[in-house]
């Protein structure tokens, strides 16, 4: 008779990347919360570039500028690593759910950042209320899910590593 395998289990990287990511969000609010707080939100006309470039000369003189400018590159970066985290989730981790849920995130900062750019393009003369805030918010718990499905102990079934020296394996009988 064959034994099913034992499952796969989560990486502990996988998981540790998980928090770093959601503490990425936790800055990108707060980066969000600057560009709020200093009324720097239209302070770049144009996007996804500034000025016409990526990172147009002085834009780091100019504090809003700065403000405004600085928070779509580490968007930007924060959109890639949580990309990352869902692509490293769909080839590791074994729970279907989680990797399900771990494309959110990258879903969630795409339109954060399509909010924030139709606020740019002057889409808001179309009677569109867009307030990239509120939404920016729901992002954080949508990635501290992942994470803490990740650390938290799998459900029953599911292996969390190798076993102990003398453990019998989960599928034989106990004596």
């Amino acid at each position: 008779m064959l034994d099913s395998p034992t499952p796969r289990a989560t990486p502990k990287w996988l998981a540790r990347s998980a928090i770093f990511c959601a503490l990425l969000v936790f800055g990108l609010i707060v980066a969000g919360a600057q560009v709020t707080s200093n009324d720097a939100g239209l302070a770049v006309p144009d996007w996804p570039l500034a000025y016409g470039q990526a990172f147009p000369e002085r834009w780091m003189e100019v504090r809003n500028v700065f403000i405004e400018h600085f928070h779509r590159i580490y968007a930007f970066a924060v959109g890639w690593t949580a990309a990352g985290l869902a692509l490293a989730c769909q080839f590791l981790e074994p729970r279907a759910y989680v990797r399900k849920f771990a494309w959110l995130l990258p879903v969630m900062v795409l339109c954060q950042g399509l909010i924030g750019a139709a606020r740019i393009l002057n889409f808001h003369r179309l009677g569109i209320a867009l307030r990239p805030w509120i939404f920016g918010h729901l992002t954080l718990p949508a990635l501290l899910t992942p994470a803490v499905f990740l650390t938290a102990a799998p459900p029953r079934g599911h292996s969390r590593g190798r076993p102990r020296a003398g453990t019998p394996p989960a599928h034989a009988p106990h004596r």
